[in-house]
């Protein structure tokens, strides 16, 4: 077989120059769209990833902000329960302050209503018995309640220690020797110079014995020389013994009082 080197050498000048224009017009144009295509799923790759990372830190900010929020709410939450709470704890103790007032305003009412009572009726009581007294003994013997009363009072200053009776000497001395008489009731002037005689008779003839009037002493007599007093009165007598009688009301009472408050407790 016979080689055409012309055709040949045609041949390969065509076939280079086809690679030629392939790479100029074809190849590079590809690569280039390849090298373009792959630049930009790259750049897409890279936004993706940038968006990915973008999204991850907005994820965990929103679950900081959620956290933070739920520790928020409960707090809310619990600082409202705590405070519903000690609003309900001050309504109940409210309430049962003003139950107790409302209790001890009563009790107080009916103790002062009860120790007025007891005032009138002791005060009336002791009258009528000092009347019923001094009305036996003016039946019975031939002196009277107040007789007997001064003679008590003398009876009383005798028998003062004499330590105490130096005492009284001084305070005369310095109240320019004045004895205070009080009683209810004037004295009977018989009994009452009776009454000046054995004082100076006891504490010296100098003395001056001056009456005055004490609405309190009901059944009885008071000596006062200076800030020294020697008293004595039926009345402080009977008052014990009516006390005796009306504490057996006030027991009662108390034992009420408690409770009613043991049951509003």
């Amino acid at each position: 077989m016979l080689i055409n080197w012309f055709t040949l050498v045609a041949q390969i000048i065509n076939f280079l120059i086809l690679l030629w224009l392939l790479n100029k017009f074809l190849y590079k144009p590809v690569l280039k769209a390849l090298d373009e295509r792959e630049a930009r799923i790259a750049s897409i790759i890279s936004d993706a990833e940038s968006v990915k990372l973008n999204a991850m830190k907005e994820l965990d900010n929103y679950s900081a902000k959620k956290i933070a929020i739920d520790k928020e709410r409960d707090s809310i939450i619990q600082t409202f329960r705590m405070a519903a709470e000690k609003e309900r704890i001050q309504i109940i103790e409210n309430a049962k302050n003003t139950a107790q007032q409302l209790i001890d305003n009563q009790n107080n009412a009916l103790y002062n209503e009860q120790n007025s009572f007891y005032n009138t009726a002791s005060d009336e009581l002791i009258e009528q018995i000092v009347k019923i007294t001094e009305k036996s003994i003016t039946d019975l013997s031939d002196t009277s309640l107040e007789s007997h009363i001064v003679n008590k009072c003398i009876n009383n200053v005798k028998l003062i220690p004499d330590n105490e009776r130096e005492m009284i000497l001084e305070l005369l001395r310095n109240c320019n020797n004045q004895i205070i008489i009080k009683t209810s009731s004037p004295l009977d002037n018989t009994i009452f110079l009776q009454l000046q005689e054995s004082l100076k008779t006891i504490f010296g003839a100098s003395i001056t014995v001056h009456w005055e009037s004490a609405s309190h002493l009901l059944c009885g007599i008071e000596l006062l020389i200076g800030t020294y007093k020697l008293s004595w009165n039926a009345k402080d007598y009977i008052q014990k013994a009516l006390i005796g009688i009306t504490g057996l009301f006030t027991t009662d009472t108390a034992q009420e009082t408690g409770t009613i408050k043991e049951s509003v407790q």
